[in-house]
Protein backbone atom coordinates (compact mmCIF):
# COMPACT_ATOMS: atom_id res chain seq x y z
CA UNK A 1 0.00 0.00 0.00
CA UNK A 2 1.55 3.23 -0.63
CA UNK A 3 2.31 6.22 0.98
CA UNK A 4 -0.71 8.24 -0.87
CA UNK A 5 -2.92 6.53 1.02
CA UNK A 6 -2.56 8.90 4.08
CA UNK A 7 -4.18 11.88 2.52
CA UNK A 8 -7.44 9.13 2.11
CA UNK A 9 -6.80 8.40 5.52
CA UNK A 10 -6.62 12.09 6.38
CA UNK A 11 -9.38 13.44 4.43
CA UNK A 12 -11.63 10.34 6.40
CA UNK A 13 -10.73 12.24 9.71
CA UNK A 14 -11.60 15.54 8.51
CA UNK A 15 -15.06 14.06 7.57
CA UNK A 16 -15.78 12.66 10.80
CA UNK A 17 -14.56 15.59 13.06
CA UNK A 18 -16.87 17.87 10.83
CA UNK A 19 -19.39 15.76 11.13
CA UNK A 20 -19.00 15.39 14.77
CA UNK A 21 -18.66 19.01 14.75
CA UNK A 22 -22.17 19.89 13.88
CA UNK A 23 -24.02 17.21 15.65
CA UNK A 24 -24.57 14.66 12.71
CA UNK A 25 -23.14 12.18 13.60
CA UNK A 26 -24.89 8.44 15.53
CA UNK A 27 -22.77 8.39 18.89
CA UNK A 28 -21.65 11.80 18.83
CA UNK A 29 -17.98 12.01 20.28
CA UNK A 30 -17.05 14.04 23.43
CA UNK A 31 -16.05 17.81 22.52
CA UNK A 32 -12.40 17.40 23.97
CA UNK A 33 -11.92 15.15 21.16
CA UNK A 34 -12.69 17.78 18.31
CA UNK A 35 -8.99 18.67 19.29
CA UNK A 36 -7.41 15.43 20.42
CA UNK A 37 -4.21 13.97 18.61
CA UNK A 38 -4.50 11.60 15.43
CA UNK A 39 -2.58 8.80 14.54
CA UNK A 40 -2.82 7.17 10.76
CA UNK A 41 -2.00 3.57 10.87
CA UNK A 42 -1.36 2.02 6.98
CA UNK A 43 -2.76 -1.11 7.88
CA UNK A 44 -2.03 -4.46 6.99
CA UNK A 45 -0.99 -6.17 3.65
CA UNK A 46 -3.54 -7.98 1.80
CA UNK A 47 -3.59 -11.15 3.10
CA UNK A 48 -2.44 -10.76 6.26
CA UNK A 49 -5.61 -8.42 7.72
CA UNK A 50 -6.92 -11.77 9.12
CA UNK A 51 -3.76 -12.68 11.05
CA UNK A 52 -3.82 -14.31 14.43
CA UNK A 53 -3.07 -11.11 17.13
CA UNK A 54 -2.59 -11.94 20.75
CA UNK A 55 -4.70 -9.11 22.33
CA UNK A 56 -2.64 -9.62 25.58
CA UNK A 57 0.05 -7.59 23.89
CA UNK A 58 -2.28 -4.51 23.31
CA UNK A 59 -0.70 -1.72 25.76
CA UNK A 60 -2.88 -0.36 28.55
CA UNK A 61 -1.85 2.92 28.38
CA UNK A 62 -2.17 5.70 26.17
CA UNK A 63 0.17 8.53 24.76
CA UNK A 64 -2.31 10.87 25.46
CA UNK A 65 -5.91 11.19 27.21
CA UNK A 66 -7.64 10.49 24.29
CA UNK A 67 -7.02 10.23 20.45
CA UNK A 68 -8.33 9.35 16.82
CA UNK A 69 -6.24 6.40 15.62
CA UNK A 70 -6.86 5.88 11.64
CA UNK A 71 -6.84 2.72 9.97
CA UNK A 72 -8.00 1.11 6.46
CA UNK A 73 -9.46 -2.08 5.81
CA UNK A 74 -10.58 -3.69 3.15
CA UNK A 75 -11.77 0.15 0.92
CA UNK A 76 -12.93 1.44 4.64
CA UNK A 77 -10.73 4.07 6.85
CA UNK A 78 -11.84 3.05 10.42
CA UNK A 79 -12.01 6.42 12.58
CA UNK A 80 -12.16 5.54 16.08
CA UNK A 81 -11.59 7.49 19.18
CA UNK A 82 -9.59 5.85 22.06
CA UNK A 83 -9.24 7.45 25.71
CA UNK A 84 -8.63 6.71 28.82
CA UNK A 85 -10.74 6.10 31.76
CA UNK A 86 -10.53 7.29 34.93
CA UNK A 87 -7.64 4.16 36.42
CA UNK A 88 -5.68 5.18 33.24
CA UNK A 89 -6.36 2.30 31.53
CA UNK A 90 -7.68 2.33 27.92
CA UNK A 91 -11.35 2.02 26.96
CA UNK A 92 -11.90 -1.36 25.39
CA UNK A 93 -15.33 0.02 23.66
CA UNK A 94 -14.18 2.75 20.91
CA UNK A 95 -16.52 5.28 19.15
CA UNK A 96 -15.50 4.54 15.69
CA UNK A 97 -16.95 5.80 12.28
CA UNK A 98 -16.32 3.90 9.08
CA UNK A 99 -15.60 6.32 6.17
CA UNK A 100 -15.19 5.03 2.40
CA UNK A 101 -11.95 5.16 1.26
CA UNK A 102 -11.71 7.85 -2.13
CA UNK A 103 -11.03 6.13 -4.98
CA UNK A 104 -11.49 2.41 -3.22
CA UNK A 105 -13.84 -0.18 -3.70
CA UNK A 106 -15.36 -1.44 -0.77
CA UNK A 107 -14.58 -4.98 0.18
CA UNK A 108 -16.40 -6.36 3.31
CA UNK A 109 -20.26 -6.18 4.34
CA UNK A 110 -21.06 -4.36 7.32
CA UNK A 111 -21.69 -7.00 9.64
CA UNK A 112 -18.13 -7.98 9.33
CA UNK A 113 -17.03 -4.68 9.78
CA UNK A 114 -18.68 -4.17 12.96
CA UNK A 115 -17.06 -7.57 14.30
CA UNK A 116 -13.76 -6.59 12.91
CA UNK A 117 -13.38 -3.09 14.09
CA UNK A 118 -12.46 -3.14 17.35
CA UNK A 119 -9.62 -5.82 16.77
CA UNK A 120 -7.93 -3.86 13.87
CA UNK A 121 -8.01 -0.62 16.40
CA UNK A 122 -6.20 -2.75 18.82
CA UNK A 123 -3.98 -3.78 16.47
CA UNK A 124 -3.07 -0.15 15.14
CA UNK A 125 -2.98 0.66 19.06
CA UNK A 126 -0.10 -1.76 19.84
CA UNK A 127 1.83 -0.53 16.66
CA UNK A 128 2.07 3.11 17.92
CA UNK A 129 3.73 1.96 20.63
CA UNK A 130 6.18 -0.48 18.86
CA UNK A 131 6.71 1.34 15.80
CA UNK A 132 8.70 4.82 15.04
CA UNK A 133 6.43 7.57 14.47
CA UNK A 134 6.27 10.80 12.41
CA UNK A 135 5.14 14.22 12.38
CA UNK A 136 2.80 14.68 9.39
CA UNK A 137 3.04 18.14 7.37
CA UNK A 138 -0.63 17.83 6.74
CA UNK A 139 -2.31 20.58 4.61
CA UNK A 140 -5.67 19.27 5.44
CA UNK A 141 -4.96 20.03 8.79
CA UNK A 142 -3.81 23.15 8.23
CA UNK A 143 -6.85 24.16 6.48
CA UNK A 144 -8.62 22.90 9.22
CA UNK A 145 -7.06 24.71 11.30
CA UNK A 146 -7.08 27.91 9.38
CA UNK A 147 -10.79 28.19 9.73
CA UNK A 148 -11.11 27.19 13.71
CA UNK A 149 -9.14 30.21 13.55
CA UNK A 150 -12.05 32.33 12.65
CA UNK A 151 -14.16 34.10 15.40
CA UNK A 152 -16.99 32.11 14.91
CA UNK A 153 -14.69 28.91 15.14
CA UNK A 154 -13.67 30.18 18.60
CA UNK A 155 -14.86 27.37 20.91
CA UNK A 156 -13.16 24.77 19.27
CA UNK A 157 -9.74 24.80 19.55
CA UNK A 158 -6.76 24.26 16.77
CA UNK A 159 -5.90 20.16 16.09
CA UNK A 160 -2.86 19.32 17.59
CA UNK A 161 -0.17 17.33 15.45
CA UNK A 162 -1.25 14.21 12.81
CA UNK A 163 1.62 11.73 13.16
CA UNK A 164 2.02 8.57 10.90
CA UNK A 165 3.05 5.58 12.27
CA UNK A 166 6.42 4.81 10.49
CA UNK A 167 5.79 0.44 10.38
CA UNK A 168 9.43 0.48 11.42
CA UNK A 169 9.78 -1.36 14.58
CA UNK A 170 11.37 1.44 17.37
CA UNK A 171 14.92 -0.33 18.96
CA UNK A 172 14.70 -2.26 21.68
CA UNK A 173 16.94 0.66 23.92
CA UNK A 174 14.45 2.91 22.64
CA UNK A 175 12.31 4.13 25.47
CA UNK A 176 8.38 3.61 24.68
CA UNK A 177 6.14 6.94 24.15
CA UNK A 178 4.59 5.16 27.76
CA UNK A 179 4.31 1.64 29.50
CA UNK A 180 4.29 -1.74 27.71
CA UNK A 181 1.98 -3.80 30.54
CA UNK A 182 -0.39 -6.11 28.94
CA UNK A 183 -4.08 -5.27 28.91
CA UNK A 184 -6.28 -7.91 30.37
CA UNK A 185 -10.31 -7.55 29.12
CA UNK A 186 -11.43 -4.95 31.99
CA UNK A 187 -14.78 -5.16 33.16
CA UNK A 188 -17.21 -2.49 31.31
CA UNK A 189 -20.24 -1.86 30.19
CA UNK A 190 -20.61 -2.07 26.20
CA UNK A 191 -23.63 1.03 24.99
CA UNK A 192 -26.50 -0.06 23.93
CA UNK A 193 -27.04 1.82 20.27
CA UNK A 194 -28.72 2.40 17.04
CA UNK A 195 -26.45 1.49 13.50
CA UNK A 196 -27.40 2.74 10.20
CA UNK A 197 -26.12 1.03 7.60
CA UNK A 198 -25.32 4.06 4.98
CA UNK A 199 -25.19 0.90 1.92
CA UNK A 200 -28.80 -0.56 3.09
CA UNK A 201 -30.14 2.23 4.63
CA UNK A 202 -30.90 -0.81 7.41
CA UNK A 203 -30.89 0.32 11.00
CA UNK A 204 -30.08 -2.33 13.30
CA UNK A 205 -30.24 -1.77 17.74
CA UNK A 206 -27.12 -3.07 19.29
CA UNK A 207 -28.15 -4.21 22.95
CA UNK A 208 -26.08 -2.85 25.71
CA UNK A 209 -23.56 -5.35 27.34
CA UNK A 210 -21.84 -5.75 30.77
CA UNK A 211 -18.96 -7.08 29.60
CA UNK A 212 -17.07 -9.11 32.36
CA UNK A 213 -19.82 -8.40 34.91
CA UNK A 214 -20.02 -4.21 33.87
CA UNK A 215 -18.47 -1.52 35.25
CA UNK A 216 -18.67 0.83 38.23
CA UNK A 217 -18.18 4.00 36.47
CA UNK A 218 -21.30 4.90 33.84
CA UNK A 219 -20.04 6.33 30.55
CA UNK A 220 -21.36 9.64 29.96
CA UNK A 221 -21.65 11.52 26.35
CA UNK A 222 -22.28 14.95 25.89
CA UNK A 223 -23.20 16.47 22.46
CA UNK A 224 -20.73 17.55 20.31
CA UNK A 225 -21.83 21.62 20.23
Amino acid sequence: MSAAIYSKLELALARVLTRNRRGLTDGPCPPEALTAHAYFDLGDKEGDEDAPFDMQVVPQRLPFEMLWIVVPYRGIAIVALAEKMTNGMVRPDYLWYPQQIEGQKIRVTEEELDDKATFIVDRALHRILTNHLESIDSEIRTKINTARAKPQDNPVGPLPEWIRISRKPAEASAPAPNDHETRPVQPHDRRGHWRTYKRSGKTIWINEMKIKGGSDEPRKYKMAS
